[in-house]
């Protein structure tokens, strides 16, 4: 679905925005991001397992504001093994596909040219630059994301959530030829492909 396609990755953090016009992209919606567009449905939503199974009150909330949306794909960040979990959270799809951790690893570093230490926590990129790296790993011509930001919260749950992932995403950033220090989640950007 991205090979050879534009791609807008909506990340999490307040004032993520869409592009206006029509939608010639695939629109990528990290975990809850495309929550405040009530009738929007995603191409892809890259669902990370961490938001299916948490306790956390921020991810109890992500799914109960999920029960009764829809994608059109997810993509879960979780082994076949746990898929079964991802019904359980009320968000309907046409289609699911599994990525587990290790592959997670190989599309950031393979977009990046970085190597992480590890394949979760804070020794891996957040969902939101995941996403850039999927999507670049996958081929796409262009990425453009709004919704990436170095401050925490995120657009859909009320509240102080404090930003994790900020040492491997600045890295992961800067490879990428984006300055991390200057992202604004309200204005859409553009990551240089192929420039570098």
């Amino acid at each position: 679905m991205m090979a050879g396609a534009h791609v807008h990755v909506l990340g999490s953090a307040p004032g993520a925005c869409l592009p206006t016009g029509p939608a010639p992209y695939v629109l990528m919606a990290v975990n809850g991001s495309f929550l405040p567009w009530p009738t929007l449905v995603p191409d892809i939503v890259l669902l990370n397992g961490h938001t299916v199974v948490s306790d956390n009150a921020a991810q109890q909330m992500t799914r109960s504001l999920m029960r009764g949306r829809h994608a059109t794909h997810v993509l879960a960040i979780a082994d076949m093994a746990s898929l079964d979990a991802f019904a359980t959270i009320g968000l309907g799809w046409d289609s699911i596909e599994a990525m587990d951790r290790a592959a997670r690893q190989r599309a950031c570093e393979q977009a990046t040219g970085l190597r992480f230490r590890g394949d979760r926590g804070d020794r891996i990129p957040s969902s939101g630059v995941t996403a850039l790296c999927i999507a670049i790993d996958a081929g796409a011509t262009g990425v453009t994301f709004s919704g990436i930001s170095m401050e925490g919260g995120y657009s859909y749950a009320p509240g102080d959530h404090a930003r994790k992932h900020i040492d491997v995403d600045r890295r992961a950033l800067q490879a990428l030829g984006l300055n991390p220090d200057q992202l604004d989640p309200t204005l859409i950007r553009q990551v240089p492909i192929g420039t570098g």
